[in-house]
């Protein structure tokens, strides 16, 4: 395959030199030397950029990037450095990106050269949304000065793994911490060792004396002092994903919502010491992780949510976890198989669309072993309503009455079943979600 292909600029360059030529030795006018000059700078030009795209193609290229938190400015930096003593120019250079993800600073393509044993630069920035963003190589194109020739196209440097962490607000943390004691997903206490006071009780014989309770006794009555002992919570997250998850403004998604409420309470819950675990279904994607207690679990599930690639999860389809998701009994079997012995809050994020529909409704079975259920129903039809001027937003609203109306029939039925269903639209802060939840 050539390497260097010829433009159609170089075509017009030989008809002019030709017809230089041609008029000299006609006599019609002294112009051979100026065509024979065009038709050297034409060859010269072929040399000079095979020569360049030999040393493009062995130039060291090291890509790095900074910024791993939501809504912050990700910078993405690749430096070409040229090994060999020919100046490489024109180079132009276009970075390859996920369609998701939106330019905050730079240009997605641009023009440089290289000089000889030099280095350049190339610097862009995005504005960082959760989950799994495959930046890169670099799409680079050889022309030399005029045009005439034009390189193969290569892909230069490697391809940045960019994991964007959703982001918790330490505000936000207060304002759950200010409204806690949830049963649900707070530390739960029983009579046992401890130093904080329970209750008081008859005496037993097999108690111990230092826990007589003297005022009682001096009351002619024999009672004992219980202290309270903490037991760990342990909470389950199901993030349930699909295209309607994508719906919305950049940074206004269902998903990238979802992902600040998620990792709020996980964040509320590993302060408290409990431990949590994190299941993700999605089209093509079903990922967990182990029951972790404290800090260790909360980054496991800020981990899982920030792999998530929205073009390998979100948008392809897979056939087994589509049979996981719909068999009732598979679905509620996986899920018990991935949990202790113990009392599991369940707390389900998901939208309101067919094809997670069934997944909240398939865990229901498993309140029989004693878990208690929690679902977050999502309207994507919502997302980026906020942007609508007043008319716009009501004509919106009577659009999208049918599928709110239908939201609620769903939430009505979940409710039925014993699942504690409601609906979270996009204006809903993490800390109000949970006051919803467990009504504090």
């Amino acid at each position: 395959m050539e390497v260097v292909n010829a433009t159609r600029r170089l075509l017009a360059l030989i008809l002019v030199g030709g017809l230089f030529v041609a008029f000299d030795i006609v006599g019609t006018a002294r112009t051979g030397v100026l065509g024979l000059s065009l038709i050297i700078l034409a060859i010269a030009s072929r040399v000079y950029v095979t020569l360049a795209q030999g040393a493009l193609a062995t130039c060291s290229v090291r890509g790095s990037y900074k910024g791993r938190v939501e809504g912050g400015d990700v910078d993405v930096e690749y430096e070409l450095c040229n090994n060999s003593i020919i100046p490489i120019a024109v180079v132009e250079l276009s970075l390859n990106y996920p369609q998701y993800l939106k330019l905050s600073k730079g240009s997605r393509g641009g023009l440089i050269a290289i000089p000889p044993r030099g280095c350049v630069g190339y610097r862009v920035s995005f504005k960082g949304r959760v989950g799994l963003h495959r930046i890169g190589p670099l799409r680079a194109v050889l022309r030399d000065p005029l045009g005439l020739y034009r390189g193969v196209e290569l892909s230069l440097g490697p391809v940045l793994e960019v994991r964007i962490r959703p982001f918790a607000s330490e505000r936000v943390l207060r304002a759950i911490f200010q409204a806690s004691r949830a049963s649900g997903i707070s530390r739960s206490r029983r009579p046992g060792e401890g130093v904080e006071f329970y209750s008081v009780r008859d005496y037993r014989p097999e108690d111990e004396l230092r826990r007589v309770y003297w005022k009682a006794l001096a009351r002619g009555k024999l009672a004992v002092k219980e202290f309270e002992s903490e037991i760990s919570t342990y909470v389950l997250f199901v993030l349930a994903l699909d295209e309607t998850m994508l719906y919305g403004p950049y940074l206004e998604t269902p998903l990238e919502h979802a992902s600040r409420i998620l990792a709020s309470i996980a964040e509320y819950v590993s302060r408290r010491g409990d431990y949590t675990a994190i299941l993700t279904i999605g089209p093509g994607i079903l990922a967990r992780t182990e029951f972790k207690r404290g800090r260790r679990g909360y980054m496991n599930i800020i981990e899982l949510i920030s792999s998530i690639n929205y073009e390998d999860h979100i948008l392809r389809g897979s056939h087994e976890v589509k049979a996981i998701v719909g068999d009732k009994m598979r679905m509620a079997k996986y899920v018990k198989a991935m949990c202790p012995r113990e009392r599991i809050n369940v707390i389900a994020v998901t939208s309101a669309s067919e094809t997670t529909s069934s997944l909240i409704k398939n865990l229901s079975p498993l309140r029989s072993l004693g878990f208690s259920i929690n679902a977050l129903i999502l309207i994507p039809q919502l997302y980026g309503l906020h942007r609508f001027n007043p008319f716009e937003r009501a004509v919106y609203r009577l659009k999208v009455h049918s599928d709110v109306k239908r939201v609620h029939a769903y939430i009505k039925e979940l409710r039925s079943h014993g699942v504690n269903a409601i609906m979270v639209t996009p204006w809903e802060t993490p800390s109000k979600v949970i006051a919803r939840i467990y009504g504090v």
